[in-house]
């Protein structure tokens, strides 16, 4: 599908692909028309390389590509991998008869125990980036290497195109499995960039789905984005007649219509699907026999889950249990922002007073946020020091606009921002850790905070925040404190890809057109925040607020 020329050398190439993607992974890399490295999304995104990827971590400070699709990790990695009925019948050579003829016999040949060693890697619903690589090499020739070999092996090396373009190996790039050896080690050569491979300026690529569905539901993550119109299922190059896929994994199969959903999965190992969202008690299943089990905040069903279509916000995830736990997104329906909406939120514009009162907090508040509050391997994570920082700015900004609110009172919400999530020990850890920050920071709170009775709010206010809301004690629920964080938290939900639903939060502010532009904004700091180092917290949240508006 992807053309090398004879001659020996990188800029030969006609076109490159990503190496395949998730698609809510997807989603996250077209909002933001960047592809990062390895070292660049550890802890963002979902992972479909099993255990090899750990191996060696040479190529990790590079965005990688593939010249080729079909390659041994694709076939591997597609869908939803091999499970234990994973196989093929082929036959063996049994002796001679009497006569002196071969012996052959059919066996049943199973791919499982090479996938299980490489930790059963998954990729549900597999996306592809395609770029034209010539039109990469003139926009970006200095960030722009390559591998002459297989990265998870210990020979091969990366070399920068610009000081060395003729060391790869085209003689074998296109090898196919009956050229097994050079298949292996030749066929997964990678075109790299360094660090990012930001995309918005080019002109020639293509985002190819795996089927129709798939396509549809990525185009609904993304509303009204011109770049729908680059999203395809046509898989087929009719230059080479080869699809880039193999097609031969256990599938996962969706099926939207106007009125109902269906998902139906072949793996027929340990797995469930697992339905999330908010008032499930009200969403309408129309396979019962289905369920595995059913609460109110999950319902998990095997090999399939239909249900008809509702404005509840859910999402579906397929869960692995076959080597520990892992799930994987794979429906959601979660509306975006159409980009009339986005140009809205363009025009709003943060007050300057609000910058400076968030700058002047590392001098006025006795507790200074920074890495040193968290545990050392969650400053990082989801609920590490990016998200408090967000949570902090964001509680700044709704302090502004709400009114009658006294200093103090402002002052105890801003300490309750800052040690919310301080006692989290997992992004994956529940309710608990609002009881658990609040009992870590209980002493410092009552030193810092003259009133016992917002003393006892901030930290009851922290308690519940990770709790939801009908589970609160009723005069918790009328507390302004407990409101501004449980909201200013809930604005960054954007770090998930997610969107803040302005019918759960609490503030009457969100009841008016001003709470959509604060809503819209926050989602975008999410965005343009991930990549800070935050050695100056303060300063870089700033500048960077400064840059968006």
């Amino acid at each position: 599908m992807f053309n090398a020329a004879k001659v020996n050398t990188a800029q030969s190439m006609v076109k490159m692909v990503s190496r395949i993607r998730l698609l809510f992974n997807a989603v996250d890399i077209i909002k933001s028309r960047t592809i990062l490295s390895r070292h660049k999304t550890e802890g963002q995104f979902s992972n479909s390389a099993g255990n090899l990827v750990a191996r060696r971590d040479t190529a990790h400070d590079f965005a990688r590509f593939y010249y080729r699709p079909q390659t041994p990790t694709q076939f591997y990695n597609e869908c939803l991998g091999m499970d234990s009925n994973s196989g093929y019948w082929g036959w063996r050579f049994g002796g001679y008869d009497y006569n002196g003829k071969k012996i052959w016999s059919e066996e049943w040949k199973s791919y499982y125990p090479k996938a299980r060693n490489l930790g059963l890697p998954k990729c549900p619903m597999p996306v592809f980036f395609k770029f034209d690589l010539k039109e990469v090499l003139r926009k970006m020739p200095l960030k722009c290497f390559y591998s002459t070999g297989n990265m998870q092996t210990n020979w091969a090396r990366v070399e920068k195109i610009s000081e060395n373009p003729n060391s790869l190996n085209t003689q074998y790039l296109y090898s196919t499995v009956t050229d097994y050896e050079n298949y292996k080690q030749y066929s997964q050569q990678e075109f790299l960039v360094e660090e990012e491979f930001d995309f918005s300026n080019l002109d020639s690529f293509e985002v190819i789905c795996y089927d129709k569905e798939h396509a549809s539901i990525l185009k609904s993550q993304l509303g009204n984005d011109p770049i729908c119109k680059k999203i395809t299922s046509n898989s087929w190059d009719n230059r080479t007649g080869c699809d880039i896929f193999h097609r031969n994994n256990r599938r996962l199969k969706i099926r939207e219509s106007e009125m109902e959903v269906l998902i139906y999965s072949e793996y027929r190992d340990n797995a469930y699907l697992s339905v999330k969202g908010d008032g499930l008690q009200n969403i309408q299943i129309l396979n019962p026999s289905s369920i595995q089990k059913e609460t109110t905040a999950e319902i998990l069903a095997y090999p399939e889950i239909q249900f008809a279509k509702t404005e509840q916000s859910i999402e579906v995830y397929f869960v692995d249990l076959a080597i520990g736990k892992r799930e994987w997104l794979v429906y959601s329906n979660k509306s975006v922002l159409p980009i009339a909406q986005q140009e809205q939120i363009d025009k709003f514009k943060i007050p300057n007073e609000v910058i400076v009162c968030f700058g002047n907090l590392s001098n006025q508040l006795k507790l200074n946020l920074s890495k040193d509050l968290f545990y050392p391997h969650m400053v990082n994570s989801y609920h590490g020091i990016s998200h408090t920082m967000r949570v902090l700015f964001g509680t700044c900004l709704l302090l502004h606009y709400t009114d009658d609110i006294p200093d103090d009172t402002k002052e105890a919400i801003l300490y309750s921002a800052i040690i919310h999530d301080l006692g989290k020990t997992s992004d994956k850890e529940g309710s608990i850790h609002g009881e658990n920050s609040a009992k870590l920071y209980m002493t410092k709170i009552q030193q810092y905070i003259s009133n016992e009775n917002l003393q006892n709010s901030v930290l009851e206010a922290v308690k519940y925040h990770s709790v939801d809301d009908k589970d609160c004690p009723k005069e918790m629920q009328n507390d302004v404190i407990w409101k501004v964080l449980k909201d200013a938290d809930a604005l960054d939900r954007g770090r998930f890809n997610r969107k803040c639903d302005k019918s759960y939060l609490r503030l009457d502010i969100f009841k008016t057109e001003l709470g959509n532009h604060i809503i819209g904004f926050m989602e975008k700091l999410a965005f343009h925040t991930q990549n800070l180092k935050w050695n100056n917290p303060y300063r870089e949240l700033i500048d960077c607020i400064k840059q968006i508006i």
